[in-house]
């Protein structure tokens, strides 16, 4: 011991001895820390809401409409009011589509995706809320396709010892859409 400085002994004593936990309380952090971020995810799961998708076949939708549009102007004696009618659904189809798309994103609480354009996984199919919304409610462009078609082709082809008035018709340009075809 060093007499000129009485100090020095408990110096050494606390440079000495380092505190150190006990392992029980290390335990007990450790726990505390696991049991707060379980909490954590946990709330993060099902407190949060995550993005869910859904999806709608645009296509059917567009392809409805332009046989709609089709049918008006094509019956016999169609004039200008059926195809001012035709013009005027065309303009009103675009923000009707829209504000339909926005409607069935409220339904759905859900990111509404165009069905072409999701590579794999199945989601939910709004198509029939948005045709809903649309008025085209139970209305199939397949099934509309096949029956303008046979009305066209009705009207190209009639009887014997009439004329064909509209035999000029292309009927193909119906056949879109259909790789069945």
């Amino acid at each position: 011991m060093n007499d000129a400085n009485p100090h020095e002994p408990a110096a050494e004593v606390a440079a000495s001895h380092t505190t150190t936990l006990h392992p029980t309380i290390w335990a007990l952090i450790v726990a505390v820390a696991l049991f707060a971020s379980t909490l954590a995810l946990a709330i993060g799961w099902y407190f949060i809401p995550r993005q869910r998708f859904a999806t709608v076949d645009l296509d059917e939708v567009f392809q409805v409409q332009q046989l709609r549009m089709t049918q008006i102007i094509s019956v016999p004696g169609a004039g200008d009011p059926e195809r001012a009618r035709a013009a005027q659904l065309a303009l009103e189809f675009g923000p009707k589509t829209e504000a339909a798309l926005r409607a069935v994103a409220l339904e759905c609480q859900c990111l509404v995706l165009v069905r072409g354009a999701v590579a794999h996984g199945p989601l939910a199919d709004y198509t029939p809320s948005l045709k809903q919304a649309l008025g085209q409610d139970g209305l199939d462009a397949k099934k509309m396709r096949q029956d303008m078609m046979a009305a066209l082709a009705a009207r190209a082809s009639p009887g014997p010892g009439t004329t064909a008035a509209g035999a000029d018709l292309p009927l193909n340009f119906l056949n879109r859409g259909d790789p069945g075809k």
